[in-house]
């Protein structure tokens, strides 16, 4: 389907979606197999905006990509209750109404309750928007026959209202970065003292917004430790402004490497992981960030989701998951976080060595 034209007003498509970092980057393929079906449209994204804590914003991934002509946010807070959270949707209605969109593409993750399905569908039919996208199929029961990765049920949700999209497992991530993302990072790493030069460089991102997903900085300490004297690697430390310091703690005792945490944007982050040999990291942000840009991924996970659910999207990573009585649990929270502590350091180090020996090889 291509976008029709109106006298000389083009169509108008909303793309609703919510979530962090990881959310949203799952939507790429989807964003890609949107904008090929409805050709030379106006997209404009409707997203949520934090009041309080260092989150990242579906709009600083998308800044500069060329997905969206526009933004429109709705207040998020933890200190909101539910009702405040709904009235902060519902004061954008009558804006919405007035902009006129001819269709809606729900994007929304997939853990979404009946309720609130209702109700924002109920919301985009009162602003006027007929032609609804992403919800039908939305609560189909998990079989053999669904997707199970998170990029593929939203690819499976716009399939089941007619938009073509790629083969399971054959998604597509595309960030659109640009020159400028690639001068920021040449200087960054100048700035840096381009110590990292004629080395294998790693990238490790050992935090994580949910204390449930976090292995430990002693284990990704030992680790890193074990690298460097093996393989003689460069580490670079990524993550957000609250991991500064257990990045400077990691580094100050691996005696090299650099401190991105806060100090890149997302999509200079993307550039840097760009060009790293690999990634070591949590269940996170930056571990989708790295498998966007085609970075193979060693990533430590916990047992709280479903399994695979999550996982870095393509080939060639390499998951470290323990089983327990407990899993699936989606605790945020976890005072004993047994599934992490059976992973360690010396695995994780052996599994490297093992599925990832062409790197490590090669000069």
């Amino acid at each position: 389907m291509q976008a029709q034209m109106t006298g000389s007003t083009k169509f108008k498509v909303l793309v609703f979606h919510i979530g962090h970092l990881g959310d949203t980057v799952m939507t790429l393929p989807a964003l890609r197999a949107v904008k090929s079906y409805f050709g030379d449209a106006e997209y404009t994204l409707l997203t949520d905006r934090f009041l309080t804590g260092n989150r990242v914003s579906a709009a600083h991934v998308f800044a500069g990509s060329g997905y969206f002509d526009r933004t429109l946010f709705f207040l998020k807070s933890k200190k909101l209750n539910t009702i405040l959270r709904t009235l902060s949707l519902f004061w954008l209605a009558p804006r919405l109404r007035w902009m006129k969109f001819d269709a809606l593409v729900y994007l929304a993750p997939s853990r979404r309750s009946r309720r609130q399905l209702d109700r924002d569908r109920r919301l985009f039919r009162w602003v006027g928007i007929r032609a609804l996208f992403g919800m039908n199929g939305y609560l189909s029961p998990a079989d053999d026959k669904m997707p199970l990765h998170e990029a593929d049920l939203l690819l499976a949700r716009l399939k089941a209202d007619g938009i073509p999209v790629p083969p399971e497992g054959a998604a597509e991530f595309h960030l659109n970065l640009g020159q400028d993302e690639k001068k920021f990072v040449d200087d960054w790493l100048q700035s840096c003292g381009n110590q990292h030069v004629g080395k294998k460089v790693v990238a490790f991102a050992p935090g994580a917004k949910m204390q449930s997903k976090r292995w430990g900085a002693a284990r990704f300490g030992a680790l890193g430790i074990k690298l460097i004297k093996k393989y003689d690697i460069f580490p670079i430390i990524f993550g957000g402004i609250e991991d500064r310091p257990l990045a400077q703690m990691l580094l100050k005792s691996w005696r090299r490497g650099y401190n991105a945490a806060g100090y890149l944007s997302v999509r200079q982050a993307a550039e840097a992981l760009s060009r790293c040999d690999f990634y070591i990291g949590n269940d996170s942000g930056p571990m989708h960030l790295a498998a966007a840009v085609n970075t193979r991924c060693v990533a430590i996970f916990s047992a709280r989701d479903v399994e695979g659910k999550w996982h870095p999207y393509g080939k060639g990573h390499l998951v470290f998951r323990s089983r327990t009585k407990c899993q699936g649990c989606l605790l945020e929270h976890c005072d004993h976080r047994s599934c992490l502590r059976r992973i360690t350091p010396l695995a994780v180090f052996r599994g490297i060595e093992k599925e990832m020996q062409d790197i490590l090889d090669r000069d």
